[in-house]
């Protein structure tokens, strides 16, 4: 555990490949059983069979060992010695924030931000929605994944905006992770003026369909945000997260995947 607490900064983003079954909580269990399996086969869909979109939960690392998870039933901090990379069952990925593609690297005011965003999902005990992730696979199906336009099974029915805590009372881990950095994003530019790019803005022309890039709107809307997203920024968009370390199951040596 030590190589990854040594490599991993407060804002880092990390994703998981591979379930841990929990007889304590069975029934959790189960239904990771059922639905990751369909955000693992909606991911390859939307990104393709050679991408890598095994990734099925996606979280927030605040620092001082505390990880922002939003998981079934409720969104808590973990902690990160949970991840240990010697796991057999999980493979853990960190990607960080890519200081070329948003302008700069973070600073101590960027991580308060980030956390208070994070601890007032958290603190306000807000539910996981589990009807958003059939959502975001029907509009990924329909062939459009960046887009929610359909959220008729969506707990809220409105999805999130820049100040998450405010607009929905249901998230999903990958939006929840999305929401911090809109957040940020947001607080920057109203109490600044700092106009920082959005992730996922434009495709790469090179792993989309003509279609697809002639239809794209010019943002990947926040609610249909996948774990992939954060995986497949060097390969489908413009290098806005960079993978630090891939924990291979089993092991503690931090790889980068090819």
């Amino acid at each position: 555990m030590s190589d990854l607490k040594s490599l991993i900064r407060p804002g880092d983003v990390i994703n998981l490949e591979g379930r841990h079954w929990d007889w304590k909580n069975l029934f959790v269990s189960v239904g990771e059983a059922v639905i990751v399996p369909l955000i693992v086969r909606t991911q390859e869909k939307v990104f393709g069979v050679g991408s890598d979109h095994r990734d099925y939960h996606t979280m927030t690392y605040l620092g001082d060992n505390r990880v922002f998870s939003t998981q079934f039933p409720k969104p808590e901090i973990v902690s990160l010695d949970e991840f240990d990379a010697a796991d057999k069952k999980r493979t853990v990925s960190v990607f960080r924030m890519n200081p070329a593609y948003f302008g700069r690297g973070l600073k101590d005011s960027d991580l308060t931000i980030m956390s208070n965003a994070a601890m007032t999902m958290a603190d306000v005990k807000l539910d996981y929605d589990l009807l958003q992730n059939a959502m975001i696979g029907i509009n990924a199906l329909s062939g459009y994944p960046w887009s929610y336009h359909l959220r008729w099974l969506d707990a809220d029915g409105k999805g999130v905006s820049e100040d998450p805590a405010k607009v929905r009372q249901h998230f999903v881990c990958s939006v929840a992770a999305a929401a911090v950095i809109a957040y940020w994003r947001h607080e920057l530019l109203r109490t600044a003026g700092e106009d920082l790019p959005q992730p996922w803005k434009k495709l790469n022309p090179a792993a989309w369909t003509e279609r697809q890039i002639r239809e794209y709107p010019g943002h990947w809307d926040i609610n249909a945000t996948f774990p992939a997203n954060f995986a497949v920024t060097q390969t489908h968009f413009s290098h806005e997260f960079l993978e630090i370390g891939h924990f291979k199951a089993g092991t503690k040596t931090p790889n980068i995947r090819k």
